[in-house]
């Protein structure tokens, strides 16, 4: 009886939650994956054009495979009850077999850190020496810089390349996995464009030197407010010897909240809550002014459209700045913005020649994390 229990115990578990979702009966709860869920796919044959029935039928197949495979990542994403059955699953990984549920997309590392996993652009791999660029890449990465310093140049307007470090770079120690013999992608980048006169920042310069500081939240994958704060102090660094007159903000300017939350980006993945205390920046006295929107988002823009454009303006200082950026440059976006006379912050890392002209900066900023600097070969 007990067996017959189990198995049909068994059978539901897989059954209910295709039922439900055939039926169009889905629980609502919270998206606990750091990425957008996949979305509907919609099936349109639009190779009725083509000519012949071999072609027409060849079409059909390739755009069915290819509905079906959306299919597929659709319903991977939105069966139901699928946050109840993760956490179960975590449960029993973690407690009863002692096992990382998910090590592909986050590793528990000692003392309470975690890390993204190898699913996120090799980041391990890359961060511990494991995998690096090849002298080809390397010459493809220079040149793809070069241009577009060069197009700028004849604008007036300068150039900047910075990369923020992973936090495996930053707090490797805490994760068990031995470093290997390559040099990282970014020190590779960065010993080739040191002997150029592009201006490349390595935005972790100044972090060794606060070690002694939590500068990366523990169960979440980004840099915090202070850690932000002493990226930007490198990157300030590189920009006054060409811009003198700018004048960076001190840490006499802000101060510092302390202040808890109970999930970030990669316990969440893991649906568990843990309370981790984080430093906030507050400015004792602001300048800079949050001002309205007014760029069209691309269609190519995949993140939230609320992202996509950020702008400020601060009255009596000078210069404006446009700053291509990414998640970790969040951290950034005060403190440049305290700093310049205009500020506009582009979520996306296409090197728009149309908004610059349109825009017209004095300073582009082009700021990418290190698990991302894979993107300058795409320039």
């Amino acid at each position: 009886m007990v067996k017959k229990l189990v198995i049909l115990g068994f059978i539901a578990i897989l059954t209910i939650p295709f039922i439900l979702f055939i039926f169009g009966i889905r629980p609502e709860f919270e998206n606990t994956e750091n990425r957008r869920l996949t979305p509907k796919p919609q099936f349109g044959w639009t190779s009725k054009e083509s000519k012949g029935t071999l072609q027409n039928a060849q079409n059909l197949s390739a755009e069915l495979g290819k509905y079906f495979e959306d299919f597929d990542a659709y319903y991977n994403d939105h069966f139901a009850f699928k946050p109840i059955l993760f956490t179960t699953y975590y449960q029993l990984q973690t407690k009863v077999f002692h096992t990382n549920p998910i090590p592909q997309k986050v590793v528990k590392g000692d003392e309470g850190w975690y890390f993204l996993g190898n699913l996120y652009s090799n980041v391990i791999a890359e961060s511990k020496g494991i995998s690096n660029f090849s002298q080809k890449e390397l010459s493809r990465i220079k040149e793809n810089i070069e241009n577009n310093a060069r197009w700028l140049k004849q604008y007036n307007i300068e150039y900047y390349v910075a990369v923020a470090p992973n936090k495996h770079t930053i707090y490797g120690q805490f994760l068990p996995i031995a470093q290997g013999n390559l040099q990282t992608k970014l020190s590779q980048v960065k010993e080739m464009l040191s002997k150029t006169k592009i201006n490349f920042v390595d935005l972790s310069e100044n972090l060794k030197d606060h070690l002694n500081q939590k500068l990366y939240d523990k169960t979440g994958s980004h840099w915090n407010d202070l850690g932000g704060y002493y990226g930007y102090t490198a990157l300030m660094d590189k920009i006054s010897t060409q811009f003198p007159t700018v004048e960076p903000i001190d840490p006499k300017d802000f101060t510092i909240v302390d202040d808890t939350v109970n999930q970030e980006d990669l316990t969440r993945m893991l649906a568990i809550e843990t309370i981790e205390h984080q430093p906030f920046l507050k400015m004792n006295k602001s300048c800079a002014i949050q001002i309205d929107n007014k760029l069209p988002i691309p269609a190519k823009h995949k993140g939230p459209a609320e992202k996509y454009e950020h702008r400020y303006f601060c009255p009596h200082k000078s210069f404006k700045v446009l700053v291509f950026r990414d998640s970790f440059a969040k951290a950034l976006i005060q403190p440049i913005a305290e700093t310049f006379g205009e500020s506009l912050f582009i979520r996306f890392h296409d090197f728009d020649k149309d908004l610059i002209l349109e825009e017209k900066p004095d300073l582009v900023i082009y700021e990418i994390v290190e698990r991302d600097i894979d993107v300058l070969l795409r320039q």
